[in-house]
């Protein structure tokens, strides 16, 4: 708003100076400040700001780990969802003993992560205490721990998210 009223300003004053030269009936001095003039107003009218746009890529990385008791583990005790990539969830059938890694990526600012750790055991079968942990890289840089949730007794289901900020 403030530009346009400067350039309001400055087209009324070569409107004064162009009433002023026709008055002294200087011709070409009326052509040069009129093209002048007119170098102002397509240069103001015209200038867009640009859109900066976001280049910057992350990755993520889930861990997750059942922390079953050797004497419950089984091999396919935890079912693993997460969002990948194209923002869709995947689901895995993986051990409910020892930690599992996935990272996914490139992703953009806004992404949404989302890890749960499902108990899939029959009932009584085998139990979880799942630790779920969620880091961030920017730029191929080192990965940054951004949400953890660790649970300390057994329970069924535990889920995390994050948004890439």
């Amino acid at each position: 708003m403030k530009g346009s009223n400067n350039l309001g300003v400055l087209l009324f004053e070569w409107t004064l100076v162009f009433l002023n030269i026709m008055r002294v009936g200087n011709f070409k001095l009326l052509c040069i400040n009129g093209l002048i003039a007119l170098f102002f107003v397509l240069f103001f009218t015209t200038c867009k700001k640009e859109t900066v746009e976001n280049k910057d890529e992350y990755y993520v990385k889930y861990i997750i780990d059942g922390k079953s008791s050797s004497q419950q583990s089984k091999t396919d005790g935890l079912k693993v969802t997460l969002t990948n990539e194209n923002s869709v969830s995947v689901d895995y059938i993986r051990s409910n003993r020892g930690a599992i890694e996935f990272i996914v990526g490139p992703v953009k600012k806004g992404f949404n992560a989302k890890l749960l750790g499902t108990n899939v055991c029959c009932v009584n079968c085998c139990y979880i205490k799942p630790s779920l942990q969620i880091f961030l890289s920017e730029n191929n840089g080192p990965f940054v721990l951004k949400k953890e949730e660790s649970v300390t007794q057994y329970i069924d289901k535990v889920q995390i998210d994050y948004t890439v900020q």
